[in-house]
């Protein structure tokens, strides 16, 4: 089933534009596999929550690049503290991985994915008169 991943609502008939298949959704469709709980729909924007999506992913885009350089600074950080010290410690090297990691997955939250085009087209039905070809 095509739907709109705001409104739950199905999209056949209606201008909407679809969802990239990212490595995000593909991690929660494996997820709600193994739980059983995946009804596998073709996920799409409508045209009226066009505007909002660009929005949020745009926020989400920041976020994550706010965060990728944040996480990075603290690896330095944590590596010029072992150098500057004269010790390598292993416990603080990966204390600074684990704090990297757990920083870099917060923006998940707020995921919000990628389209495939700009403009809403007419998604499903095929024109009235027009037989399909099997």
């Amino acid at each position: 089933m095509k739907v709109c991943i705001y409104t739950q609502e199905n999209v056949d008939g209606k201008s909407a534009i679809p969802v990239k298949e990212d490595r995000i959704i593909y991690a929660i469709r494996k997820i709600k596999k193994i739980f059983g709980i995946a009804q596998m729909n073709e996920l799409y924007v409508s045209e009226d929550h066009v505007k909002e999506h660009l929005k949020r992913r745009k926020s989400f885009e920041r976020s994550m690049l706010f965060v990728s350089v944040f996480a990075g600074l603290i690896m330095i950080l944590a590596l010029f503290s072992m150098v500057y010290s004269g010790r390598i410690d292993l416990w603080a090297l990966i204390s600074a991985f684990i704090i990297s990691g757990f920083v870099l997955v917060l923006p998940l939250f707020k995921y919000s994915p990628a389209l495939q085009w700009d403009e809403p087209k007419t998604i499903g039905k095929s024109p009235k008169g027009k037989k399909k070809v099997k």
